[in-house]
């Protein structure tokens, strides 16, 4: 079977890793290829967050993302701890006031 350039442009991969079959999209943002993948790789989301917010509830013991050190605390919904957030808002802001020219 013979495609045509413009039909190879818009053939995309179903972004379900167990599926993974080449389709030619209907909407520019499609990026299953059936709504069942969708609904698997959705219903497969929920689960994690669910299961990730029942560890952090019961006190089982989660690191920062970041530091990969720093014990997150049970109430801390995030997934890094507070100096690594603040660390990060201080290099943004220094990278801000370079573009404006201040720094």
């Amino acid at each position: 079977m013979k495609l045509l350039a413009r039909e190879v442009e818009t053939i995309k991969l179903c972004a379900n890793p167990e599926c993974e079959t080449p389709f030619a999209p209907t909407r520019h943002n499609q990026k299953y290829c059936s709504k069942e993948c969708c609904k698997v790789v959705t219903n497969a989301k929920i689960m994690q967050q669910y299961y990730e917010k029942k560890d952090r509830k019961s006190g089982k013991k989660r690191l920062c993302k970041k530091c990969k050190t720093t014990p997150l605390s049970r109430y801390n919904e995030g997934t890094t701890c507070q100096s690594c957030v603040l660390a990060e808002r201080a290099l943004n802001r220094m990278e801000l006031l370079q573009l404006v020219g201040v720094a």
